[in-house]
């Protein structure tokens, strides 16, 4: 584990991204957004010099949003008492999820 203070390591948090499966809401991360991401890492991470300090990433809540989606129409919610299919159901959500959010995901 590393010191809390490492000034050589840039800590990154990241939270309530609501990744979506696009069918009740359609608002996947803008390409562009993937960008200034990016760019907003590089920045933080500069060092006198011209070099860069590693990044740790932590993701805090919310990342894939299992609620808003049309397949839980007429079904189960996610958080009612379990049933059979359920764990399907999410298992085929989150697979959509990073599929449609794949650039954004793939730089990590």
């Amino acid at each position: 584990m590393r010191a809390r203070s490492d000034p050589s390591r840039v800590l990154l948090i990241v939270g309530d991204l609501h990744l979506t499966d696009g069918t009740l809401v359609d608002h996947p991360f803008h390409p562009d957004g993937v960008q200034v991401f990016e760019d907003v890492v590089t920045r933080a991470a500069e060092c006198p010099g011209g070099e860069h300090a590693p990044v740790d990433v932590l993701f805090l809540g919310d990342g894939v949003d299992l609620l808003r989606s049309s397949r839980w129409e007429g079904k189960l919610k996610p958080w009612q008492l379990p049933t059979s299919g359920v764990e399907a159901d999410i298992d085929a959500l989150v697979e959509e999820v990073v599929r449609r959010n794949r650039p954004l995901l793939a730089r990590f």
